[in-house]
């Protein structure tokens, strides 16, 4: 597998079991983020996205799809920059910003390693 591979299956793994725990335990996460707990099911349908997501994610690895690669730095940084928006403007709590962080710096970690693969493979047709 390639290094972009392996940074979109490390997010991957991140982003599913974080999504796992939203659709089936989410008030103890809430509670470890010291959120209230809530009976609304969003917060389930939001971590089965997720999950789905994170699946996405390793079958595009998995098969070295460079383009969905590349769209999957693009989504995760448009969400670390909304996430972030929702916390500057007081919609959602400071403790999400290291959700934002985590997205905006593993979207950093595949980028850089889809620019070294260019760079590799512009070297190696020469």
């Amino acid at each position: 597998m390639s290094k972009t591979g392996v940074s979109i299956v490390a997010y991957s793994i991140y982003l599913g079991s974080g999504g796992l725990g939203m659709a089936l335990i989410p008030n103890v996460l809430l509670g470890l983020l010291g959120l209230p707990p809530t009976p609304e099911p969003w917060i389930r349908l939001f971590g089965f996205l997720a999950l789905v997501l994170a699946a996405k994610g390793i079958n595009g690895a998995l098969l070295n799809l460079v383009p969905v690669m590349q769209f999957d730095v693009y989504t995760r940084i448009c969400f670390s920059l909304f996430l972030t928006a929702l916390i500057v403007l007081g919609l959602a709590p400071r403790i999400m910003f290291i959700f934002a962080a985590i997205d905006f710096a593993a979207a950093v970690w595949t980028q850089v390693t889809l620019v070294a693969a260019k760079r590799r493979a512009v070297s190696t047709a020469t």
